[in-house]
């Protein structure tokens, strides 16, 4: 649910030819499985309009010079954030709590407090059931946790936004 696939940042517009490594028979979408999370790889593509941009990993570059569509541009560019979305790639994993609420760049942290915060509720949920399961019986106490896996986990798999998918999976995990 975490991963998180590679992706660049969303051009303004509509492209209408794509660059990667001076190769330029790719769709945007087919460069994603391209780029190495290690490197500093970037799209360079050109939209219906006939700007160029640089869509990197968190931000993208206008070039000032529209002249040539190259990989490899030395003149003056402007950087932006990504205000449009990602685009991810998609060859491995259609879809993840990472691409479906955009946690990458600076919402990365979100991403990674997933598997901490439900092993909290296991913690949590140990400590309370049990305690509940000495004083009120097991057989209750497993029966309304049991009840409770089953509802959270259809709100977990349902979420519309990343808050509630965060609650749903807390108390699934207690």
């Amino acid at each position: 649910m975490g991963v998180t696939p590679h992706h660049v940042c969303r051009p303004p517009g509509n492209v209408s030819q794509v660059v990667f490594h001076n190769h330029s028979n790719w769709s945007l979408e087919d460069t994603g499985a391209l780029l190495s999370s290690g490197q500093k790889d970037y799209v360079t593509v050109q939209l219906q309009n006939g700007e160029i941009w640089e869509l990197s990993r968190c931000s993208r570059n206008k070039r000032e010079n529209t002249s040539s569509l190259g990989y490899e541009y030395t003149g003056s560019k402007k950087e932006f954030p990504c205000v449009d979305g990602y685009i991810y790639d998609q060859n491995t994993w259609k879809s993840t709590a990472v691409t479906q609420w955009n946690l990458v760049c600076d919402r990365k942290w979100l991403a990674m407090l997933i598997q901490p915060l439900f092993m909290f509720g296991v913690l949590l949920g140990s400590v309370t059931f049990g305690y509940f399961s000495d004083r009120l019986g097991r057989r209750v106490v497993l029966w309304a946790t049991s009840s409770s896996m089953f509802l959270f986990g259809i709100a977990a798999a349902f979420a519309v936004d990343y808050y509630t998918f965060m609650a749903a999976r807390f108390f699934l995990a207690m």
